[in-house]
């Protein structure tokens, strides 16, 4: 499960267990017609350290329900294309069904889809639309976002482990209301999942690991790999997360959407898995920018 969607997850999980009070009548709430259908054009763009990857994807659903009346959108990908060339998915890929939802009764955990037997390339587009339906969902949960300005910050400052326990991150959440027009019938979200501004537990034993790689942030991001002379490669740094989306007032639909992850990090070479013994540093950046906006829409075309 990529790092992002395993966080988020948690989050939510987190506030679904301790019964918090969440809003039924948000701006941003989904008005769902059962048999909908929703499809997203996709772009995206995966600057890594060393290779740029670029794709792009249409999603397509119908909105399902549950007999407990609790409306999803079940989800298939079409039109791949990745580094600019279309992608043949197999039958697997092609057999794929993501269920997600705005539904504040749906269960992101719950229906988090498997995806071994898919194209792995086909990874990042289903994780990438399930990462900014959590951020929707959730925010639209929650009553103090009704106006234009209206602030929630959740320190939630917990490590999260991911890569088979390789890596950890903490993260806490920022949510904004930056706009709700009743004349243009639209609501601009901001969701950011920031570094906390205080300790939050992730483990960076050596000295060096707790030097801001970015001025005036804490590093929230830690991951240690072994490699094959018996080295580790220890990588440590800071990572933002912003999603921003435009909604329909009234219907809750997705007029678009993107997606920034953004990282500065520090890479050391060393002689031991706690980092005592490690050759100079290597500073680079990773970012990777999503966006979606509905098939057909001006934006598209």
């Amino acid at each position: 499960m990529k790092k992002i969607i395993k966080f988020c997850l948690v989050f939510l999980c987190f506030f679904n267990q301790n019964n918090f009070a969440f809003s039924n009548d948000s701006p941003l709430k989904r008005n769902y017609s059962l048999g909908e259908k929703i499809e997203y054009f996709m772009t995206g763009r995966n600057q890594k350290r060393d290779a740029l990857h670029l794709y792009t994807a249409i999603s397509s659903a119908t909105v399902e329900m549950y007999p407990s009346g609790i409306f999803y959108e079940n989800t298939s990908w079409v039109n791949f294309v990745f580094d600019n060339q279309p992608v043949q998915l197999d039958q697997p890929s092609l057999n794929f069904r993501e269920r997600i939802s705005l539904d504040p009764r749906f269960n992101q955990l719950e229906h988090y889809p498997d995806q071994t037997y898919i194209d792995r390339r086909l990874c990042g587009p289903a994780d990438d639309l399930l990462n900014i339906y959590i951020d929707i969902q959730l925010a639209a949960m929650f009553p103090m976002l009704q106006k234009a300005g209206d602030n929630f910050f959740f320190k939630f400052g917990k490590p999260i482990s991911f890569l088979k326990g390789q890596a950890e991150n903490c993260l806490d959440f920022d949510l904004k209301l930056k706009q709700v027009n009743h004349e243009t019938g639209i609501a601009i979200l901001e969701v950011k999942h920031i570094p906390p501004k205080d300790a939050c537990g992730i483990k960076l034993p050596a000295e060096w690991m707790n030097a801001p790689v970015l001025p005036g942030l804490l590093n929230n991001i830690v991951s240690t790999e072994p490699l094959s002379d018996g080295s580790f490669s220890i990588v440590v740094g800071s990572n933002t997360i912003i999603v921003e989306a435009t909604i329909q007032l009234g219907s809750g639909k997705i007029l678009n959407a993107t997606l920034s992850d953004q990282y500065q990090l520090i890479e050391r070479i060393c002689t031991d898995s706690k980092g005592v013994n490690c050759n100079e540093p290597v500073r680079y950046k990773e970012q990777r920018d999503i966006t979606i906006v509905p098939k057909g829409s001006d934006v598209h075309e």
